[in-house]
């Protein structure tokens, strides 16, 4: 019995060492890894790694966190798609007051969805997916990339289920064809 508390107190001050270790700790690693880091959670396939792509997100991200760049990049949807997500963090006021790298901001976008409530409300509102997030959180990490499109491109939000191999149904609550889903990925 002393020994099963003992565990349970090393469990607890393990789990409190990482609550409390820095993001920039945990985080320096590429788009695809913190994608990862969520489909590996979910039991979903992982995204191969893209330095290309990653190098790119980065510095775009980094722009629009510290405010120089406003535009989403035009006719890569993938980038566009993150590089929204640092342009919402922005805008929320949680990237460049706090310091966090695009990749960074990614990671603790995906572990830490109440660290930006108004941002995941509306990105998630926009896309009429709160309902069935809330109960298949599988889902989740495809309506953070979907922020971008907005209630006027749902079409946007199926065809990234469909690319990250995750099941697009969600997206048929914005009234969109949950078929169509012939988005070209490329590389990743």
């Amino acid at each position: 019995m002393i020994a099963f508390k003992a565990l349970i107190a090393i469990l607890f001050t393990l789990l409190f060492i990482q609550s409390v270790t820095p993001l920039a700790t945990r985080a320096s690693q590429t788009v695809a890894d913190a994608v990862n880091v969520i489909r590996s959670q979910q039991g979903l396939p992982l995204v191969n790694d893209n330095p290309t792509l990653d190098t790119f997100c980065y510095n775009y991200l980094y722009d629009l966190a510290k405010g120089t760049k406003t535009d989403l990049v035009q006719g890569n949807e993938l980038i566009s798609e993150l590089a929204a997500v640092g342009y919402y963090a922005s805008w929320a006021g949680m990237a460049g007051s706090k310091g966090y790298t695009p990749e960074e901001l990614v990671y603790s976008l995906y572990q830490n969805p109440d660290t930006y409530p108004a941002l995941v409300s509306n990105a998630l509102t926009d896309v009429g997916a709160v309902d069935y997030i809330a109960s298949d959180g599988t889902e989740y990490i495809v309506s953070v990339f979907a922020m971008a499109a907005g209630p006027s491109n749902t079409k946007r939000a199926v065809n990234l289920a469909d690319a990250f191999g995750v099941d697009s149904k969600f997206a048929a609550k914005s009234g969109e064809d949950p078929s169509i889903t012939n988005w070209n990925v490329g590389s990743l």
